[in-house]
């Protein structure tokens, strides 16, 4: 029998427009490998996009639309769409596409894209999130599992070589002032995070003692933790439970946690409790 794959989330729009259709066939790519039907759009304004997308406010983009779409030329429309190509223009693709309605024009106006984007990215995490606590970083140390083989076992030819995106892993002790959402009891949790500047970590946060704030937490699976660490172990069930932080959203000072808090708000999974 074939082994059982995990469901894999469903795919997020990450640049949201409202736009009008100026040719339902064609593009502004040139040359393009664009699998399906592509249509000119000129973007009347950005609901929602990261912050290296709001340039594209008035201009023309190729969308890559999905199959059966009703899309004719003139036609208003807003669209879900995903990156997929920066060149010559911008090609997205389409993961839907809905009529102006006053209601959608007026969201659209409403704030910031880029406020928008980064706060349904927040809430979207904080949904998936395992554990949300707040307190102090007490300690960091490095994970004794993630030294060198030859440091452990005196035998230079099992040292494990370095990678150039080596994330230089570090635990960080937490102790826990209240928990926000999720189930823990104990004083304090370990959260691992990469302590390495390389371009794959520079965005997780980098902890050291003394930092007071909100942790969003993510339990390692075998699948995501890194080979080797006590992330793996812990969920083979050796050990405790071994938390991540790995994203930018998680980690909150406590100077700024009006948009934690309101995520927290709304998510369906919070479970607070605080810490006698």
């Amino acid at each position: 029998m074939a082994p059982r794959s995990r469901p894999q989330p469903a795919e997020t729009a990450t640049f949201v427009f409202q736009g009008t259709v100026r040719k339902a066939r064609g593009t502004t790519m040139g040359a393009t490998s664009s699998k399906g039907r592509t249509a000119i759009v000129h973007v009347d304004q950005i609901v929602e996009a990261p912050r290296d997308l709001v340039g594209w406010a008035g201009q023309d983009v190729t969308v890559q639309l999905a199959p059966g779409a009703d899309v004719t030329a003139g036609r208003a429309l807003v669209f879900r769409t995903v990156p997929l190509m920066f060149g010559e223009g911008l090609l997205v693709r389409a993961l839907e596409q809905e009529p102006v309605t006053p209601g959608r024009a007026a969201v659209a106006g409403a704030e910031d894209p880029t406020q928008r984007h980064a706060a349904r990215q927040l809430a979207e995490h904080v949904d998936t999130a395992d554990l949300v606590v707040s307190g102090q970083v007490t300690s960091v140390t490095l994970p004794a599992d993630t030294r060198p083989r030859a440091a452990r076992s005196g035998n230079a030819s099992t040292t494990r070589p370095i990678s150039e995106h080596d994330p230089k892993w570090r635990d960080a002790t937490i102790e826990v002032d209240k928990v926000h959402k999720g189930e823990h009891s104990a004083p304090t949790v370990t959260v691992r995070f990469p302590s390495s500047d390389d371009v794959r970590w520079y965005n997780a946060p980098k902890f050291h003692p003394g930092q007071h704030g909100v942790f969003v937490l993510h339990r390692a699976s075998p699948a995501d933790a890194p080979a080797g660490t006590a992330a793996r172990a812990a969920v083979r069930g050796r050990q405790s439970v071994v938390y991540t932080a790995l994203d930018a959203t998680d980690f909150h000072p406590s100077s700024d946690t009006t948009d934690v808090a309101a995520a927290l708000a709304t998510s369906p999974a919070k479970k607070p409790r605080r810490r006698s």
